[in-house]
Order: structure tokens, then sequence, then C-alpha cells
């Protein structure tokens, strides 16, 4: 049958002029190809369809796609010779042009799936071209010719394609080869022009190509500079090897921001991202493990003191303000056992997952732009509550910044009437919203509606009227005594012949300014509420009258008296407005229900109505209608550090976390807020720029899909020097550099370096260490007398075994390492446990090959 296809109307299939065609898919979301891009300009053609599974067998490539149908290539037929397969990414961009005699050079004896997870795509490539051939049992008709099509490329249903390999196909015996033609050999001896005839030359000498996106590592590493994270983490730890704590915490943060990884994996990923050539790190693989677990620990006793030092150098370089400060506490779960651990443990679950372990975070965010502040945020033991944290966050925030005069706004949870007392003998200041406790029911149930005054601010803003009062709430607290008053009360007490036992608490009236709010919406969709929620409660109670005294279960009386509780556990919100009553006797059961007018009426009261609480007074000329405006806005603006909470579990995942210890656990979620304020500053950068907000560039994430096409390609010259390629920007691009004040990514790359070797020298060097050459070398510099270590198979120079032998040069060479450490200033910290912990001069960290990495 002849399905040759109509090429102009198939998106994915263009026959090329020159022979051959060009075959476009594109890789599905779930599966993103790893590695480099091959050409981040390049477009894709539009309606390109999806990849599902791509095989290779016999003399053909089968591309199923994921719209259910499929494409068949015929290697071994000669009008597909020079044919190229072009893969792209989710996002558009180039990933791959493979030739197709690189896919099946014209026969394959057997067959290999790719699916949409393409990590391994070149070494199958390799394995499936170096399978011998295995002829068959039988020989039978291929795939092709079973199906019986005509043409180098066929469109098809995937269900055709699936019944001829499935039921009637089998493979052919005997291989089939194309052989080029006339025409192909003419075409390939063209000539071209001298400037391509150049290109090509340079592109033939270049001994490997590797292409690294860029413009998002420089974004990043511009912010995390601008902030002194670096400098402030090397001024509390001390430097080990070569590179410093502050670049390893840097490199930490970074990941967090892109693409978070295990510490396992991290070293992995600079290689494959190049952010080793922007920070100027020689060799990758020091980025092991066991390099960023010491990081962390490292960094773990004074996390606070550089997040204080992180944060007020934000706060001067981006000129925050600091006037208004949000609070909240979000919680964090993880995956596993952590039986022994103090901080990852069981509390209240903001996931919605009581059954899981976790650790509670709290953020301060600024009101100008949502910023985080890793100075007034904090870490907290997973079964902490909320408004035990209030008073702390506010004396950090007064000490941090030497300023009384900081407005904290938080949820109901954090203003407590304890909470409240303490911030203000600390004299400092607090806003937020105030649960409905009895007294202040009463109290907001006693505004009548005429002393309501509509707020115009929050009026317009919101869209719909909004109300408030203004009323002067106290509450009753009791102070716990110090030994110095209860004895000053003992005297005072005695010298007015008062009896009795002194008391250990105090009762203290606390007096704060309240905003009895109106949301006039709000009340409308309250009533509903509750009338939609009443009526189901009686339809419910109405078919159980109904069936009352029926059947098996309707005429047990215990068990009518189970169900109507049960229904007034499941409608606990409108139970107290309905009457039931429910009596059985002799055997006789009535049930009769009725409305409470009552009770709807005063609840109605409360509809709508909201109580915000604060110890600000107000300003000079300040009318009290400006002064309730004025609250309801800053609050309002609250649900910013929520949004920032959001980000932190979603845009920055904190989750998973592949740590034990609680030290390095809290070290790593330092990172994350750290990674959470330099999201947030150039999120508040961007919507502070109409050039970028009438661009359509108003998120970090925006920003960074920008400018994660742009690439750097290195190239390996014969005469061994990498040279540096970087891409022309786009116009988006160089508006971003520009309005955001980014150096172009090249000023932190030579043009042209030669290619090192050091990082192969210090991988040799960490798996076979020279002892005894290292003996000789640590000697003649520091003029030491050798000692001989010169030997010939088992016979040594000073008669000892070969045991005694290795096991005198591993403490020896561990003594003259530690002291050149100790020379530099790096001192290690002691040997400990069961493994052996070597340093090189270089810093490598070396680990007996036979023992697994500590747990961190």
């Amino acid at each position: 049958m002849d399905t040759t296809p109509l090429l102009e109307s198939q998106p994915s299939v263009v026959e090329n002029p020159g022979g051959g065609y060009h075959i476009h898919v594109r890789l599905n979301e779930r599966g993103m190809a790893a590695g480099s891009l091959l050409d981040s300009r390049a477009t894709m053609p539009p309606d390109t369809p999806v990849l599902a599974e791509m095989s290779v067998f016999e003399d053909c490539v089968l591309f199923t796609l994921q719209d259910g149908d499929a494409i068949v290539m015929h290697a071994s037929d000669p009008a597909a010779a020079e044919s190229v397969v072009y893969f792209y990414r989710a996002d558009g961009c180039l990933w791959r042009a493979v030739p197709l005699e690189q896919l099946n050079p014209g026969w394959m004896s057997v067959t290999y799936r790719f699916r949409g997870d393409l990590r391994k795509f070149d070494a199958r490539l390799a394995r499936m071209r170096s399978c011998p051939i295995r002829p068959p049992w039988q020989t039978r008709p291929t795939f092709w010719a079973t199906a019986g099509w005509q043409g180098a490329v066929v469109y098809t249903s995937m269900g055709m394609a699936w019944r001829v390999d499935h039921w009637q196909h089998s493979p052919l015996s005997k291989p089939q080869v194309v052989t080029p033609g006339d025409e192909q050999v003419e075409r390939l001896s063209q000539v071209h022009p001298t400037d391509v005839q150049q290109l090509l030359a340079v592109r033939e000498q270049v001994e490997s190509k590797v292409t690294y996106q860029i413009g998002g590592l420089n974004l990043l590493l511009n912010y995390v500079e601008r902030i002194g994270l670096v400098q402030a983490v090397n001024s509390y730890c001390a430097r080990r090897g070569d590179i410093s704590e502050g670049t390893v915490v840097a490199v930490l943060v970074i990941n967090r921001l892109l693409s978070p990884r295990p510490l396992s994996r991290i070293a992995e990923w600079v290689a494959d991202t190049g952010l080793h050539f922007l920070m100027g790190i020689a060799d990758p693989q020091v980025l092991n493990y066991d390099r960023l677990a010491d990081a962390l620990l490292a960094m773990y006793p004074h996390w606070r003191d550089i997040a204080a030092d992180v944060t007020l150098r934000a706060v001067e370089e981006f000129q925050l303000k600091i006037d208004t400060i949000h609070y909240d506490l979000t919680s964090v779960f993880f995956h596993g056992k952590y039986e022994e651990s103090d901080w990852v443990t069981f509390g209240y679950s903001r996931d919605k997952r009581p059954d899981k372990r976790q650790i509670n975070i709290g953020i301060s965010a600024t009101a100008d732009g949502e910023v985080a502040l890793p100075g007034g945020s904090g870490v907290h033991p997973g079964n902490t509550n909320d408004g035990t944290t209030v008073a702390s966050t506010h004396e950090r925030l007064h000490q941090l910044f030497q300023r009384s005069d900081l407005l904290v706004s938080g949820d109901s949870i954090m203003n407590s009437a304890e909470n409240m007392l303490l911030i203000g003998r600390m004299h400092g200041r607090f806003l937020g919203a105030m649960k409905l406790t009895p007294y202040v029911r009463g109290v907001t149930i006693g505004c009548r509606e005429k002393e309501f005054e509509t707020l115009p601010v929050s009026t317009k803003k919101a869209g719909h009227e909004i109300k408030a009062t203004f009323r002067r709430l106290y509450f009753r607290i009791k102070v716990a005594l110090s030994p110095a008053e209860r004895k000053q009360m003992a005297r005072r007490r005695k010298g007015h012949g008062i009896r009795g036992r002194i008391p250990k608490r105090q009762q203290v009236r606390y007096w704060v300014r309240a905003a009895i709010i109106l949301d006039t919406a709000r009340q409308e969709a309250d009533a509903k509420r509750r009338t939609h929620l009443i009526e189901a409660y009686e339809k419910e109670l109405k078919w159980t009258l109904d069936h009352l005294g029926k059947g098996r279960y309707h005429g047990d009386h215990e068990w009518v008296s189970g169900r109507l509780a049960n229904l007034a556990h499941q409608f606990k919100a409108v139970c107290d407005f309905v009457r039931v009553n429910f009596t059985a006797r002799n055997g006789v059961m009535s049930l009769s229900y009725c409305r409470r007018p009552s009770k709807i009426a005063k609840a109605a009261r409360l509809d709508g109505r909201w109580v915000l609480v604060t110890n600000q007074r107000r300003e000079a000329g300040q009318s009290l209608v400006d002064y309730m405006d004025w609250m309801r806005g800053v609050y309002k603006n609250h649900r910013h550090v929520e949004r920032r909470m959001r980000n932190l579990k979603s845009d920055l995942p904190i989750r998973p976390i592949y740590l034990h210890r609680d030290d390095a656990i809290v070290a790593l979620c330092f990172v994350s807020v750290v990674a959470l304020m330099v999201y947030t500053l150039i999120e508040r950068d961007c919507q502070a720029n109409p050039v970028l907000v009438e661009a359509g560039l108003r998120t970090t994430d925006e920003v960074l899909n920008v400018l994660g096409g742009f690439c750097v390609s290195v190239h390996l010259t014969p005469s061994g020097y990498e040279v540096f390629w970087p891409d022309t920007p786009t116009e988006k691009q160089k508006l971003i550099w520009l309005q955001l004040q980014i150096p172009d990514p090249g000023t932190r790359m030579p043009d042209v370096r030669p290619a090192s070797q050091e990082a192969d020298l210090t991988r040799n060097s960490a798996s076979f260490f020279d002892f005894g050459g290292s003996q000789r070398i640590h000697s003649a510099a520091r003029g030491l007398p050798n000692h001989g270590f010169e030997h010939s198979s088992l016979s040594l120079l000073d008669g000892s075994t070969p045991q005694i032998w290795i096991g005198k040069v591993l403490i020896a060479t561990y003594l003259f390492c530690y002291a050149e450490n100790q020379l530099k200033g790096n001192v290690s910290p002691p040997i400990s446990g069961p493994k052996l912990r070597l340093t090189h001069r270089c810093g490598t960290r070396v680990t007996h090959p036979l023992r697994a990495p500590r747990e961190i």
C-alpha cells in the first residue's frame, strides 16, 4: 500500500532539497534530556509533535508520538540518506541534531527503545552500534516489507505499527546496507564560500565542544555577591582546602535557587552547569559530599551571626525599608524515622501531614518588596508553638536593627495576650488579628451598625465597602513575680499588717487599641453559608424523620441516637441554631426539630466582622478613620509573607533534605532561607522597574527563564587550549542586564586558557596516594632528613614487615600533613571514629575507599 506522506501537511517532516529528510520532535516535560544544549537560539517549528518513545531496529527507526500517531523511517532506503533528526526540549530549545546513520547505520540486529528520559542517549547509541549481528532461527520478512510501505518515511497510526510488529513480523537474517548514489557523492563534493570553509575547518580542528547555560547563574551570583554572603561566612568559619567555606555555601544557595540536589550530586551539577568557571573553582569534584557536609557543620554554630551580617548588608545595599515587618511560621515535613532527633519531631502540621515529623521555619519579610530577612527568621523544632516564637523574634529584630519603632505584624495565633504584654514591655510595636474569645466576641457583637464608618482607601482597593469602628480592649494576664518583687510585696504587706501567703503570680491589665472591621462582601457570604448549612442539616433531619421506625436500623432507637449525634458533629457550625428533640418511650420514637431565630440573629451580628489590635499610637493630626484604614492596609499586606512561604516550598523546594544530623539540617534550612532572600530581592527589583514590568518580566522565574537561554561554549583545541565562545544575547537578555545592572557573563571568564590537568591529578592522588613520594617531598620541602622509604617488593630497608611499614607510612603522612595545615592556619579536627581521613597539601580529603560516606 502506498502510504507516502504529504510532506507539506506534516509539520514534523521536512524534505531537504539537498537530499534526505529533517525530522523534528519535541521531548516531553517529564523526561527532560540532560546535558548541554546544542543551540538555544534555534527555533522549533510550530506544531512540533511530542515524542513518547523511539525504537531502533532492523533497517527502521520508529517514532511514537503522544497523539497516537507514528513516524517510521526506512534507513536502508537511498532517499533517506543524509536525513537528520532534531530533538527539542520542552521549552523549545534545540537539544540535539542526530544524523540518521548514527541512529541506524542501515541494519540493527537488536531493538533499543528510548523513552522520554534521554539522559543515557549517547551511551545507548554506542552500545547499540557495537552489538554484533545475530541471525535468527529462520528468515521472515522485515518490518517494512511486512507492512508493504513505500518511500523513505511513513506516517501511520500507532495501532497499525503495533499490529505489524507484534502479529506478523520477525527479524530478517541478512542485513541490508544502503550505498550512496552518484547524486549524493556530487553533493558532498560541493564547494562552499571561503568564510564557510574557514568555519568548517575550525569545526573539524576542535576536539570537543561543551555548552553551558550560564545566564541564570550569572544573575544569581551577582546578587549573592551583593549581599556579602561569602565574606560573612568566611569571617566566622576558617578556610579549609582550596576553596573557602563561604564559596561552598554560595554554591549551595545557587543550587537551591535553580535545581536543588542532594549533597552527593552537587559536584556533578556544578560541572554540568559551568558554575565553576564563574566562581573560579579549579576542580568541581572538590565539592564532594564530605566537603559540603563539613561546611554545613562549620557554619551551624554561627548561622545566626551570619544571618545578621547578610541581612544588614542587604538592607544597606538595596535600601530596604524595615519600618514594617511581617512574620509568620511554616512547617516542613520529613520522610524518614528521625527518632533520635531533637529538631525533627511531630507537631501541628500546616501541610496536613500529622503522620510525618517536621521542622518549623519562621520567616520575616519586609513590607517593602516582600524581601525575606534571614536575620529576623528562625529555625525551630517541629513541636514549637507559633506563639512562643513571637517575643524572641521581636527582640532579635530590635537588637539587629537597633530600633524600637519596628512594627511587626502577625496572624491571630501570634497576638495572644501574653505576647502583647511581653512585646509592650520591650517597647516593641505589634499589629495583627485577634482571636474571638468570649470577651472579644461580646465586644464585637455589641457594636451597632450605625457606629461603623467607611474606610475610603480600603474600600477602593477591595472594590466593595469596608467599614470599621474603634474600641479600646483590655486583657487580664497573670504574670509570674520575680523573687525581688515577691520580697518587696512581702515588706509592703507586713507594713500594712496584711497576713497570708505571698502570691507567685500577679494579675495585670493590658490595654490595646482595636479596630472592629466590617467587610460587607464577607458579611453576605457568611450569611449565605450559614443558611446553606442550616438547610443541609434540616434536610438530613427530615430524611431521618421520614424513615423513623422503618427498617432494621431506623427502628433501633440507639442507632437513631448515634446518627443524630453524628449529624450534630458533621454540622457543628450550625447545630446550635436548630433545636432537635428525640424521645423513645415504650418502643415508640418521636423526632422533632425547629430553628432558633434568636441565636441565628445573634450570630448574624458577627457576619463579616473581625478584630485588629495594635499598640501603635495615632500620628499627630491623623483622623480615627485614617488610623483604622492604615491598620487594615498594613495587615492585608501580611499575606505576602505567606506567599514567600509558598515560594520556599514550591519555587525553592526545601524538601527533600537528604540529611540526618540536626546541626546539618538546621544549617541547610538556613541556606534555603538565604536562597529565598536572593529570590525575593530579584523579584523586588523587577517589579520596581517599569521597563521590565512592561516587557512582562515581573517575577524571578520569568527572568531566569529568559536568561537560561544564554550559553557559553568551551572548545578544546588539539594544542591543549580551551576557547570560550559566549552567545550573542537576545534583546530581552540585554534588557535584563541593563535594567538590573548585571555585568556581562563574559567578564567572569577568560577568552582562552590552557586546558588544566590539575583536576585529573587531584583525583588520581586522592585514589592512589604515593606515600613514599609524599614523604620525600615533605622532607625536602621542610629540610627534614629522609628516613629511606626506598624498597623493592617485600624487602624493606629497616627490616620491618609490610604491615608495620604501611602503618608507619600512614602515621608519618598524617603528621606531616597536619604540620602543613598548622603552618597554613588550616587546622583540621583530630581523627576520630573508625575512618581515617588524610588531608593533602591541596586540601583534598581522602576517605578510605572501603568505607561508606559518613551519615550527616
